[in-house]
């Protein structure tokens, strides 16, 4: 586990960079950073050179590789999340889209049930029309052979047809 505030730290006390590498006369390879002010490093400048070698040995292969594994796992987990993220986003626009399709077909069944019924009820109406003037034809008829009482009797079922129209079944 790497103890982040004490890297944060030795950071922080390190020179700033850019560091540079300077191949010395003797073999010696040297990593040096822009020169600093008394003010980064303290009263003195063995306070800079231990600050900057405390931070270059906490900073060794071993954790700089420690922190790109968890750097990596921190993407992994960011595409993961992202991933499923946009999967919920795509059900969520699917499931409204279905609710809009549903809602649509829910109108159309109204508006055609709604038809239908006023067409049953225009055929109600129109086949009660039909029976009454049946019936003034049958009454005409049967006048026409005097018989008044058949008269009456289809005169009454006419009262009756005309009387239905005007009610829902």
């Amino acid at each position: 586990m790497i103890d982040e505030q004490k890297m944060r730290e030795l950071a922080e006390a390190a020179t700033p960079g850019p560091w540079e590498v300077e191949q010395k006369p003797n073999g010696y390879v040297q990593a040096v950073g822009p020169l600093r002010a008394d003010e980064y490093c303290g009263s003195s400048w063995v306070e800079c050179f231990e600050a900057d070698a405390d931070y270059v040995s906490a900073v060794d292969p071993q954790t700089i590789l420690a922190l790109l594994d968890e750097l990596q796992n921190l993407r992994n987990d960011r595409d993961s999340w992202s991933e499923q993220c946009s999967q919920r986003v795509q059900d969520a626009v699917d499931a409204y889209e279905k609710l809009e399709a549903m809602t649509q077909e829910r109108t159309e069944w109204r508006v055609t049930a709604e038809n239908a019924e006023a067409a049953v009820k225009q055929a109600r109406i129109d086949a009660l029309e039909e029976a009454r003037k049946h019936c003034d034809e049958l009454s005409g008829f049967l006048l026409g052979h005097q018989d008044r009482m058949g008269a009456n009797l289809i005169v009454s079922v006419r009262d009756s047809i005309e009387s239905l129209k005007g009610k829902t079944p």
